[in-house]
């Protein structure tokens, strides 16, 4: 089977949708022919600028890198031209490429599910419509799509889901967003995302990053991940400010993002002791960054529930971790706090609840230590890399074979 991914992120990016496509692409390539479009790596240059066309061989997957802008993300307008750019490019990358069996088109840009539909009738192929997250749902949650804007989206969405074989969704709140848009029944699966548990394993013994960062008789409240919009990291510094006189307590946030800016700048006015700000973490040190939190947060902003779920999650589970979650109860996060009795969840915005959480926690550490036992038990029961990637590949092989069957 020759599979055809599409999407502008893949690594070296360190984005959560270039990395879970690098893992499921790796997988899939055992077995199968795997070819991806993506886009330039390297991080957003203020001035833009050019990169060619590139093919090249990563493990056994074949990858073909498409010209795109880098510019600023911060500007709604860099966005844009950003993914216009790489679009043009991507789909005049796809005429050179050999005709595959099955397109899965992700979701970065958001409208590149019109390149599948299109190679979808180009090679006679299943198109299977990858939502890592909903456009212009996310967008919309976090107040940046103007209505003109907004309704545009949506109907390129919508033209999308009724072109899609298969669609497929990360979690069951998802899956309702779906399902008010009209998209329900077989054609609709969820596919969980996953940690690498073999990478991501519980720190037994001393933790060289608490070492490293001088946190050893701390209790660490940790945030680990991108700095997105989607976050409320304003909650999180609220819920420092009012625990800046607890004993022993720091809160480190670790990663990179869009609103990293914004946080230095509180950080600087505020001048708050218990806050530490620090950079992405090397994959291969993953296992200690997580692992050296005794409770992990998950501040999603209101409203942004069902629009994408968050990846970091799953790297908790797979650390032995708790955490504390801000998320509506209909959301993925809470649902796997409560499934797996791995933590905390209140609704979000109030940093009150965090600072309640938080203080919970430190006074349970029996309690702490049994949820990071249940957390990585749910790891490799239901999350592990393994399980959710066979089982999109299982979903792929019988789009194939259904096709094959029906022009045979």
């Amino acid at each position: 089977m020759r599979v055809l991914f599409l999407n502008r992120s893949f690594p070296p990016d360190v984005g959560a949708t270039g990395r879970y496509l690098f893992e499921l692409a790796e997988d899939l390539s055992a077995t199968h022919q795997v070819s991806v479009v993506c886009g330039p790596p390297g991080t957003p240059a203020k001035n833009g600028g050019a990169f060619p066309v590139q093919n090249q061989r990563v493990g056994s997957i074949d990858v073909w890198r498409a010209w795109g802008t880098r510019w600023d993300k911060s500007s709604p307008l860099n966005r844009i031209v950003n993914q216009i750019s790489f679009f043009v490019t991507a789909t005049i990358v796809t005429r050179a490429l050999e005709p595959p069996d099955v397109v899965v088109s992700l979701t970065d840009p958001p409208f590149l599910g019109l390149l599948g539909a299109k190679l979808k009738q180009r090679f006679a192929v299943p198109f299977v419509y990858y939502c890592e997250d909903l456009y212009p749902d996310v967008a919309a949650a976090v107040d940046m799509a103007p209505g003109p804007l907004a309704k545009a989206f949506e109907r390129v969405q919508a033209n999308i889901l009724s072109r899609a074989d298969r669609i497929v969704t990360l979690s069951e709140d998802m899956a309702e967003r779906l399902a008010a848009k009209g998209a329900v029944g077989p054609r609709v699966s969820i596919v969980h995302n996953w940690a690498d548990t073999h990478m991501v394993r519980p720190i037994k013994g001393e933790n060289p990053f608490r070492k490293r960062y001088g946190l050893e008789d701390r209790f660490v409240v940790m945030y680990s991940g991108n700095f997105g919009y989607v976050w409320d990291l304003d909650v999180v510094l609220d819920a420092a400010a009012a625990l800046r006189e607890e004993p022993g307590i720091v809160f480190v946030l670790v990663g990179d993002g869009s609103t990293r800016g914004r946080v230095e700048v509180r950080l600087r006015r505020d001048r708050l002791p218990n806050v530490r700000l620090l950079p992405y973490q090397p994959r291969e040190r993953l296992s200690e960054s997580l692992g050296a939190a005794d409770l992990h947060l998950v501040p999603m902003r209101a409203g942004v529930y069902g629009t994408m779920v968050p990846s970091k999650i799953y790297g908790i589970l797979a650390a032995g971790k708790p955490m504390a979650a801000l998320a509506e109860p209909e959301s993925e996060a809470a649902r796997v706090i409560r499934s797996h009795q791995c933590g905390w969840h209140e609704f979000p915005g109030d940093h009150g609840s965090l600072v309640q959480m938080i203080r919970a926690a430190m006074r349970s550490p029996d309690q702490l230590q049994a949820m990071g036992v249940r957390a990585r038990a749910a790891a490799e029961r239901e999350y592990a890399r393994g399980i959710q990637t066979r089982k999109f590949r299982g979903l792929l092989e019988s789009l194939v074979e259904a096709r094959a069957l029906a022009v045979a």
